[in-house]
C-alpha cells in the first residue's frame, strides 16, 4: 500500500486548498508521511496549518544565500530570501520530521557557496542536497 505521498510541482502554496488536501492525504489510513516541495516564498503564512493538518516532511528549493543573487534567479525583489530562511527555521521549529534544502549548484552561479549551505546546516537539523 501507499504510505507516503508529496506534493510537488508547480507552487503547491498557491492552492487556496491547500490545507484541506494535506488533511484529507493524511488521514487516508495507512499514509504516515505527507511531504511537499516549495520555493519557499509564501510557505511561512502557512507552515502552522500546513504542519497541523498533518504535513510531515518539507522540501524547500533554494539554490542560493546571496539577496542579490535571489532576486536575479529568481526574478523576485524584496525580501524573498529572507521569507524563505525564516519558513525554514519556522518549519525546524514546528517539529517536522525532516526538512531539506534542495540545491542545484551551478558552474559560474553559485559553486561559490557550497560551504555556505554547509555551516548554515551545521547546527540545525536540516538536510542539504
Amino acid at each position: 500500500g501507499v504510505n507516503k505521498t508529496r506534493l510537488t510541482g508547480g507552487e503547491p502554496t498557491l492552492r487556496r486548498d491547500l490545507v484541506e488536501i494535506v488533511g484529507g492525504l493524511s488521514a487516508l489510513e495507512g499514509v504516515d508521511q505527507v511531504g511537499m516541495t516549495s520555493n519557499g516564498i509564501v510557505l511561512g503564512r502557512h507552515l502552522r496549518d500546513l504542519r497541523g493538518a498533518g504535513l510531515t516532511h518539507l522540501n524547500v528549493s533554494l539554490d542560493t544565500l546571496r539577496e542579490e543573487r535571489f532576486e536575479r534567479m529568481t526574478r523576485r525583489s524584496g525580501k524573498g530570501l529572507r521569507k524563505v530562511l525564516a519558513a525554514v527555521d519556522d518549519a525546524l521549529g514546528l517539529g517536522f520530521q525532516k526538512v531539506k534544502l534542495n540545491v542545484v549548484v551551478m558552474k559560474g552561479e553559485n559553486e561559490d557557496e557550497v560551504l555556505d549551505f554547509v555551516e548554515l546546516a551545521r547546527d540545525r537539523p536540516l538536510n542539504v542536497r
